[in-house]
């Protein structure tokens, strides 16, 4: 089977569109077994079992997931030699058909292939509609709570304002009983003298 990418940002996902159109071919003949190697380290890692993806190529990585489950089992690794293409390897059974018949099955026309990447843009649609949604609603959050903010952040002002003036009418305070008492220490004493004499 030969299929043309049309425009790759990077070696990675064209590995990676590449081993999903070649995994979502494989599956229409052949849900046995399955061995998957690529020279991207970086993918291989990423397609690991129990392996969370963070990668950027997260669309594609779930899309590949989704294709092996198809098969039976699988297991996937990169190659540390020189770079090769991508090898899909089915494990199958010797005894149930020979290589020509494999190879007669699994050649499919340009339309098989392109109708694989209607699919995948159709998925990929619906996936952008849900986050335009999310996004939406979530500007229409940030807006309530940016307004409520603002609410606070006045009344916060207000009441450092508040506090601030507080302080300085119990400073004035302090310093008016200071005085106040500094002058009834002063009477008391001069009383105190008055009547000694």
């Amino acid at each position: 089977m030969g299929c043309m990418l049309d425009h790759c940002q990077s070696a990675e996902e064209a590995e990676g569109l590449a081993a999903l159109t070649g995994l979502r071919e494989l599956s229409k003949h052949h849900d046995g077994s399955l061995e998957l190697e690529m020279d991207c380290l970086a993918l291989a890692e990423a397609l690991a079992p129990g392996k969370s993806n963070q990668s950027a190529l997260f669309s594609i990585v779930e899309d590949i997931k989704m294709a092996l489950s198809s098969f039976s089992s699988y297991k996937s690794w990169a190659t540390n030699l020189k770079p090769l293409p991508i090898q899909l390897i089915p494990l199958v059974n010797s005894s149930s058909s020979t290589p020509r018949a494999r190879a007669a099955s699994m050649a499919a026309g340009p339309a098989e292939a392109l109708k694989s990447f209607e699919e995948r843009a159709s998925d990929a649609e619906a996936r952008l509609a849900k986050l335009e949604a999310l996004l939406l609603n979530k500007d229409g959050a940030s807006e309530a709570s940016s307004s409520a903010m603002r609410d606070l952040e006045s009344k916060l002002d207000a009441a450092t304002k508040e506090c601030l003036a507080e302080k300085e009418q119990n400073r004035r305070l302090t310093v008016e009983n200071e005085k106040l008492q500094y002058r009834v220490s002063h009477l008391i004493q001069t009383i105190k003298e008055a009547e000694s004499r």
